[in-house]
């Protein structure tokens, strides 16, 4: 409990060690439940780290009080001790616990040394006279001068309305305007009162104590700022941080019903901001409140309710908080376990000295990681980044550059092509270092060389600057363009370029398809000439490595008009016209004539392609009329002279087709035929009753689809006459 702030009068390990020793050897028949009760309310006991006997090999109660002086001086402190622990377990104490005069030597000795107005000696007397008036009164009235003090009186006295309306005035100046102690220190003291006296101050209307109410009403609302509970402690003395600090610290100490709830939304705003008032700034009380702040960023990681759409204390203080001082960063650290996503605060810029400490307060590769995420994410000027990178050579006593021979680092590839723009290092010079060691042993120059060419590698990506074009260019000459070896470029050129290009599987038939649409050579950087060498270089590449690509290469350079910047246009028409020649590549020609032929040209072209399709069209249209016709001419052959001839003309016309043009020609022949065929026989046609039906039905479809006028539906009926069947005799 309390017994930590009163070391210097009492010695409470030795009272604890003493009440554990009676309770242990008593025999009432509910030491174990009283003793659980006094572990829970008394304002020192707590259970002792070591017992009597192994401490002082001292074996009961009596034998304590009288042979103590013989293991380790005893004072003030000690008698303070034993007489308390007399005192508070009064009720439990056996007969035999003590021998002869034991006990009462005790009580004189103590009476003896202690000064007359000892109040603690007041308070043994106190329990053990079981309250007596005189001993209240002199209790009530005990000239107070601590809050130290008063807590030992009132966990004496009765916690009533007479002892309340006595003590409360002097409470409220102990912890408001006469203040001494500490709310980072002292925080069990105010959850002691909060837990006993919160009651008495619900719905207060007084304004006599105004600072004690609102400190004992802090665990049940938030005193946030422009809150009258803020104002008025802010008025006591009390600073912000120290405000929230001990709110937070009461909803865990605290023992009353209708508190804040630790998971509501209201103790989650109250988290955010008590972390912030901490570790924002220079930090400065960290010292006393950061331990508690890593309980709050651990209590809070994940919030019960979602709190300005962040699930977790971390994610809302990246939103409102900036690091400026080396112990912020060093508990984040220790205690973020999303660091990535919060790489922000992690950033260590050693340009600003204040951060150079960081070097001996984390671990190494901390240092180096959050080093590398800086000068990665971070733009520096030449001036600051060759003080960065001399105060991080000053503090480790090695180059940085060190790094790029050393380590595989996604970072170390920006750091690289950043230094390289600042002209700090030359990957053109790295190159032709390499080229040099190559011609002399490949094999150990590749191994020295194995992490540096990654970084040169990803500095010619993109071809962005002219010395990356001309690395290409020396790479292409001494090694050539490969997809192997430590200087593999081809991916990097075709890429750098926009050529897109995929590989097809090696277990059936290897073979790899470009596009080409997106290409683009233009470089501002280059000159004409300089243009033309980088486009000699690639075609080169495709002619000799995929030659059935080198066509559709061609096209893809024609095809963007801004390479007529450095492709002279008569050369570049000449090599369009070549291309016109390739029947297979007509279709990705469409484009290039709009740019490389004359309007007369073009519209000449047109002309002929119109008269093509035109031709094609008449073609395709005569093919599906004889297919059609051929048909015809199978159906009727199977049925004619038959019994179903009309029938199945009839059914034949009103097919359904998908094809309006096919749907027509089938009308049309079924009609002409129609016509043909009555005109042949020139006779009457004697047909069946359901034949002439199928003919009838026939006729009105193609007089109502027009394919027959009326005279023709006349007179093709004027030609027929129907089948009679006789009538049998009843």
């Amino acid at each position: 409990m309390l017994g930590k702030f009163y070391e210097n009068v009492v010695d409470v390990e030795l009272y604890c060690q003493m009440v554990d020793l009676i309770y242990r050897l008593s025999e009432h028949t509910n030491k174990e439940q009283l003793y659980s009760r006094m572990e829970n309310s008394a304002l020192f006991f707590r259970r002792p780290d070591q017992e009597m006997e192994d401490v002082y090999g001292l074996r009961y109660p009596g034998e304590v009080l009288e042979r103590l002086d013989e293991k380790e001086t005893v004072t003030e402190r000690q008698l303070r001790a034993l007489g308390l622990a007399l005192a508070e377990t009064k009720k439990v104490q056996n007969d035999g616990m003590f021998i002869g005069k034991q006990q009462p030597s005790f009580w004189k000795r103590m009476k003896r040394t202690l000064k007359k107005n000892d109040l603690f000696w007041f308070g043994i007397q106190y329990l053990v006279e079981d309250g007596s008036r005189e001993l209240y009164e002199k209790l009530l009235d005990f000239p107070v001068q601590s809050v130290e003090e008063q807590i030992f009186i009132l966990s004496l006295l009765p916690d009533d309305h007479v002892v309340w309306e006595k003590v409360k005035g002097k409470l409220n100046l102990l912890l408001g305007k006469e203040r001494k102690i500490s709310v980072y220190t002292h925080s069990e003291f105010y959850a002691w009162l909060v837990t006993r006296y919160h009651g008495r101050v619900k719905g207060y209307q007084k304004k006599d104590i105004m600072a004690l109410k609102y400190l004992l009403r802090l665990p049940f609302s938030y005193a946030k700022e422009g809150s009258a509970a803020r104002r008025e402690l802010l008025k006591a003395g009390y600073t912000v941080q120290e405000i929230m600090y001990l709110s937070m610290s009461l909803l865990y100490q605290a023992r009353a019903v209708n508190m804040l709830k630790k998971d509501g939304l209201t103790a989650e705003r109250m988290a955010v901001e008590t972390c912030m008032l901490f570790l924002e700034g220079n930090g400065e009380r960290l010292d006393v409140a950061g331990d508690f702040c890593r309980q709050l960023l651990d209590d809070y990681r994940y919030f019960h309710v979602r709190l300005e759409d962040t699930t977790g204390i971390f994610d809302r203080l990246y939103e409102l908080l900036k690091v400026e001082n080396v112990q912020t960063y060093q508990l984040l650290l220790s205690c973020d376990r999303n660091e990535e996503r919060h790489s922000r605060w992690f950033r260590i810029d050693l340009t600003d000295t204040k951060w150079q400490e960081l070097y001996f307060q984390i671990d190494e590769n901390s240092f180096r990681r959050w080093v590398f995420e800086t000068l990665s994410m971070k733009r520096y000027g030449k001036e600051k980044m060759e003080q960065y990178l001399s105060a991080y050579q000053e503090l480790t006593g090695e180059s940085f550059l060190k790094h790029f021979w050393k380590l595989e680092n996604y970072h170390l590839n920006d750091i690289f092509s950043t230094l390289a723009e600042l002209e700090m290092i030359c990957p053109l010079s790295l190159l032709r270092e390499y080229l040099s060691e190559r011609r002399s042993d490949k094999e150990q120059a590749d191994q020295k060389w194995k992490n540096m060419a990654d970084y040169l590698k990803t500095y010619m990506k993109g071809l962005q600057t002219p010395k990356a074009v001309e690395m290409l260019s020396r790479i292409a000459e001494e090694i050539g363009i490969s997809g192997q070896g430590l200087f593999a470029v081809e991916d990097l050129l075709l890429e750098g370029i926009g050529i897109g290009y995929r590989c097809g599987s090696r277990y059936y038939h290897s073979s790899v398809s470009f596009n080409f649409s997106g290409m683009d050579l233009i470089r501002p950087f280059l000159s004409l000439e300089e243009h033309r060498k980088l486009f000699y270089m690639i075609e080169r590449h495709i002619f000799v490595n995929y030659p059935d690509k080198y066509l559709s290469f061609l096209i893809g350079v024609l095809s963007k008009e801004d390479h007529l910047l450095w492709f002279p246009r008569e050369e570049a028409r000449e090599v369009f016209l070549a291309l016109t020649e390739t029947a297979d590549q007509r279709k990705q020609l469409e484009n290039l004539r709009k740019i490389y032929l004359t309007e007369e040209e073009l519209e000449e072209f047109n002309l002929k392609k119109q008269e093509r399709e035109h031709r094609h069209l008449l073609l395709e249209q005569k093919r599906k009329t004889d297919a059609i016709r051929k048909d015809f001419t199978r159906q009727v052959a199977g049925i004619r002279n038959t019994d179903r001839h009309f029938c199945g003309l009839y059914d034949y016309a009103q097919e359904y087709c998908y094809d309006s043009d096919k749907k027509k020609e089938k009308r049309y022949i079924t009609s002409r035929y129609l016509c043909s065929l009555f005109r042949k026989e020139n006779l009457n046609m004697v047909l069946e009753r359901e034949e002439a039906g199928s003919l009838c039905g026939l006729l009105k479809f193609l007089f109502m689809e027009e394919e027959l006028t009326f005279a023709e539906v006349k007179w093709i009926l004027g030609l027929v006459e129907v089948k009679e069947k006789r009538k049998e005799a009843a």
